[in-house]
């Protein structure tokens, strides 16, 4: 997150945000892989509570690829 945070900033002094950005979003997909595979795991071996918090989890991960794209975009205009 930080980095995500830090590429927004850059982007706002008019910096490039390219090799800040990258890592971000590589470190973001592998997270949210990871919390997939875990949430088909606890899913099938009915673990609801786990499950539950692995599904926040990504609810929260969205979250913050939409507030992510949302400043991109403004700034991009």
């Amino acid at each position: 997150m930080a980095l995500f945070v830090l590429s927004c900033w850059l982007l706002s002094k008019n910096k490039s945000v390219k090799f800040t950005l990258w890592p971000a979003l590589f470190m973001l997909i592998t997270t949210i892989a990871a919390l997939i595979f875990q949430a088909v795991k606890y899913f099938i071996s009915k673990d609801t509570v786990l499950f539950v918090v692995t599904v926040l989890l990504l609810v929260l991960a969205g979250f913050m690829v939409h507030e992510v794209i949302w400043v991109f975009v403004r700034r991009r205009k």
